[in-house]
């Protein structure tokens, strides 16, 4: 989903991931309702910069950057009058000290950008620690006359040479204000070499850098485990899960954090499609058959697995984080010469070749998986999203390429995604169960019949076990509590099991009376879901809560919503700390219901158009 601005991250967090910025041709697809967080995915800029793989699993050589502050990891201020160790990642950036610093002398003025994504860099490859939380902060401003967004990110290459870039934070700057970029992120792994650069969009504007430092930040574990668990309070309804990106299962503070609190976890981006198939192995290969990058599940399977956490495989078929070439003849598209969005692709295989492309990749994961983490995968999201909300028919091509290959009302790719899911579990005796996941339930009574209608194929076949509700949620007041109630009631009546996949409340407002506000909407939430598992004429069978995101600090919203506010939509602050939304539901699960707090409406907000390289989810 629109996925989280997280380091590795999806996420992609990630997701939610803005890679290095392009002038789009086309207008950008309409986003999604799911995080997409950070992502570990290489840019689909073709003119990235690219690297040399390298040959054995070490560091690039080289030595830390001097610090002279022992309690910072870097420190460049540009005092003396030089770079200090700043470049230009496109190579011709003029990077020159000038005057007019953040509460200083000096800063950095970047100019002459031909890319979008150039800018300045800082190699920081030994200057931090593999999975190691750090604060990044720096200063930066803009005088193109309006505000603009400056994104600070990651760049780093793995021991194969593969090129990935990563959120750590997007900035709206005013004109000729001085922002600040204050993130806390946890250092990417398994890298050979890792940079830290600025970039803007509209390569022909200059801008400033002042201040950078990056900080490494322990949490106070005595405080972060003190609180209650959220698992055991909820132990005798449902298991407890969170949405994770790989490395805070390798950061041991996170790590204890998350077990601590959550029994299940869904990785936000790395099990997409978009990170599972292999492009070049894929064109290459004998039979014309999707090839799969089986090094992603097992980095995310046996992290999971040594840890005792079960997983939700998130996702196998989706309209989004699907590369086009999937889709099209010999794996590569060829355009209309109008554009290069969806719609102006030219040739997309046929219905049969689709089908079998799809049931060998289901097929060829769910294999691997089940052969080599039996009992890890609880769920399948088989597939994910297919419903425009708008009007509660299928996607079409303005989003899908799975609707302009099936086109109208023809559901049966989702029908037989399901079929091939199933007999890839029966083969590999696998408990797992198969669901599709969507905000349904959420919108409108419309989408719910929808999700049914189109389902039903799958369901009359047995091939499907539940419905996910994502269940992002906008309006704090819950106001379309009733909405909830119809799904769940529909949904047990049609024989499903229901999962909330995705919770979160899109809270702006960080006070004492938000927190209050956050808390009763995240309370009455819960109480519906527990209502209606205790309705004793009709019991909806619920049998998992994921809360999208572990902490305020890593929430998708930041970087889906192009407002510039920051979203503190969790139950746990920045320090990993309880909020009252997480008391609410300690309280909840103890019998304890308190008085409602005054509704609040958050706007919905347009989703940015800003540079991502996949339409987020």
């Amino acid at each position: 989903k629109p996925g989280t601005p997280t380091a590795t991250p999806t996420q992609k967090p990630v997701t939610p991931t803005v890679t290095p910025t392009t002038e789009p041709a086309e207008p950008t697809a309409t986003a999604t309702n799911e995080p997409a967080g950070p992502t570990v995915t290489p840019t689909a800029d073709p003119d990235e910069p690219t690297a040399t793989p390298t040959a054995e699993p070490t560091k690039v050589p080289g030595t830390p950057i001097p610090v002279e502050d022992p309690t910072k990891a870097l420190l460049l201020d540009f005092e003396d009058g030089t770079n200090q160790y700043v470049t230009g990642r496109q190579g011709e950036e003029e990077l020159t000290v000038v005057e007019g610093g953040y509460n200083d002398n000096y800063c950095l003025k970047v100019s002459n950008r031909v890319k979008n994504w150039a800018g300045p860099m800082i190699d920081i490859t030994h200057n931090v620690t593999d999975f190691t939380t750090y604060k990044i902060e720096a200063y930066v401003k803009q005088t193109t006359g309006s505000n603009k967004t400056i994104n600070c990110m990651w760049e780093s290459m793995d021991y194969a040479g593969a090129m990935a870039y990563t959120t750590v934070q997007n900035v709206v700057a005013p004109n000729a204000t001085w922002t600040k970029v204050d993130a806390t992120v946890v250092a990417p792994g398994d890298v050979s070499k890792l940079s830290l650069y600025f970039e803007m969009a509209n390569y022909s504007n200059d801008f400033y850098v002042d201040n950078i430092s990056i900080t490494e930040k322990h949490l106070d574990m005595d405080a972060v485990l003190a609180a209650p668990s959220l698992k055991e309070a909820y132990a005798n309804r449902f298991p407890m899960g969170c949405a994770v990106y790989s490395y805070n299962l390798q950061n041991p503070e996170i790590l204890s954090f998350i077990k601590h609190h959550y029994s299940t976890v869904t990785f936000a981006d790395e099990l997409k499609p978009e990170n599972l198939l292999n492009e070049e192995a894929t064109k290459a290969s004998e039979d014309g058959m999707p090839v799969i990058n089986t090094d992603v599940i097992d980095k995310c399977l046996s992290l999971a697995q040594e840890n005792d956490l079960s997983v939700r495989f998130h996702t196998l078929v989706w309209y989004s984080q699907t590369p086009d070439w999937y889709f099209c003849k010999n794996y590569t598209p060829e355009y209309d010469g109008t554009g290069t969005a969806k719609k102006n692709i030219t040739n997309l295989v046929d219905k049969e070749t689709m089908l079998a492309r799809i049931e060998s990749y289901v097929k060829q994961v769910i294999t691997y998986a089940e052969t080599n983490y039996p009992g890890v995968v609880y769920a399948y999201d088989v597939v994910n999203e297919v419903i425009d909300s708008n009007g509660c028919k299928l996607r079409t091509v303005s989003s899908s390429l799975y609707g302009a290959i099936f086109t109208g009302d023809d559901n049966t790719y989702i029908t037989k995604s399901f079929e091939y899911a199933r007999e890839a579990e029966k083969a590999a005796n696998s408990s797992a169960k198969l669901f599709y996941n969507d905000f349904v339930g959420l919108a409108s009574p419309g989408q719910m019949k929808a999700v049914v209608k189109y389902l039903a194929g799958a369901k009359d076949a047995g091939n499907i076990d539940g419905l996910g509700m994502q269940a992002h949620q906008t309006n704090l007041g819950v106001t379309d509590g009733d909405n909830i109630k119809n799904a769940l009631k529909l949904f047990q009546q049609k024989g499903y099991e229901v999962q909330i996949t995705e919770l979160d409340f899109a809270s702006k407002d960080n006070s004492e009376a938000g927190n209050e506000t956050l808390a009763a909407a995240y309370q009455k939430f819960m109480n519906i879901i527990l209502q209606r598992m205790d309705d004793t004429s009709a019991p909806v069978n619920v049998s998992n809560v994921t809360f999208w995101n572990l902490t305020d600090l890593d929430t998708w919203l930041n970087s889906f919503y192009s407002n510039g506010s920051t979203y503190y939509p969790s139950l746990f602050d920045e320090n990993y700390l309880p909020k009252k939304a997480f008391t609410a539901l300690i309280n909840l699960a103890n019998g304890v219901v308190e008085p409602t707090a005054t509704p609040t409406v958050v706007p919905t907000a347009t989703p940015t158009a800003t540079p991502t390289a996949t339409p987020t989810a």
